[in-house]
């Protein structure tokens, strides 16, 4: 390992990326993170970081989740939570986010907060509004 990554041997790196179950072609092209697996790939190697690629659909949050935290026996986890999905359409989002706090996982992303306050561009305009944060005119 280079020197400048040796702080990082203790740790394994999970990416956490949301896989939507659907047979919609259109939706199924926003979901493909072929290019995306193979930079982590080379960058990860580059780097020699032990690291994983985990698909996250609506049913297995828990189960992915709590795999991830079982597993620091060796290495504590590092999670790079990619879940960034709208929940009611069924792409795991904020759900991933309150089950990595309740694992109390580290990991990188949006905090629920944020999350929430940012999906929707109500509550985001609002929060705008309140700040005197110019943005166009939405009432």
């Amino acid at each position: 390992m280079t020197r400048q990554y040796e702080k990082l041997a203790p740790y394994k790196v999970w990416v956490l990326a949301p896989k939507l179950e659907t047979e919609d072609p259109n939706l199924s092209y926003y979901y493909d993170f072929s290019q995306s697996i193979e930079e982590y790939t080379r960058v990860f190697a580059e780097m020699r970081i032990e690291w994983e690629w985990v698909y996250v659909t609506m049913t297995q949050i828990k189960s992915t989740v709590s795999r991830i935290a079982k597993s620091q026996k060796e290495k504590e986890a590092l999670v790079l939570n990619l879940c960034d999905g709208d929940e009611i359409n069924g792409a795991p989002g904020v759900s991933v986010i309150d089950e990595l706090e309740k694992q109390k996982l580290i990991y990188t992303g949006a905090d629920r907060y944020f999350f929430t306050i940012t999906t929707s561009k109500i509550p985001m305009k609002k929060a705008f509004d309140k700040h005197g944060v110019p943005n166009a005119p939405w009432r």
